[in-house]
């Protein structure tokens, strides 16, 4: 799956960033972080707004996050992202794609 993307790109992410959130609601319910409906649905189409912001705002590598792009996007929170699935996706309390 290609995870990076120019900022006119726009079909390629919205396909991308669409089988993200599939895959991430999937994700949700696997882990009993939110029941299958609209629970998980919500939750997962936050997480695509963070995905937006990426695209949109910073240098569109999905897969790639720098403390600086968290720094920038704030408290997770504000998008709908609970703190239990920021941690739950983490091993040491840092999203596993995190760079320096």
């Amino acid at each position: 799956m290609r995870l990076v993307f120019e900022s006119e790109d726009d079909v390629g992410f919205y396909a991308t960033r669409d089988e993200l959130v599939e895959c991430f609601e999937r994700w949700i319910v696997a882990q009993r972080l939110a029941p299958p409906g609209d629970a998980a649905t919500n939750l997962a189409e936050n997480a695509g707004v963070a995905l937006d912001w990426k695209w949109g705002y910073r240098d569109g590598r999905l897969a790639r996050w720098h403390r600086a792009d968290v720094a920038a996007m704030g408290d997770p929170t504000k998008f709908g992202l609970a703190k239990s699935i920021v941690s739950a996706a983490t091993s040491d309390g840092r999203p596993n794609a995190m760079h320096e």
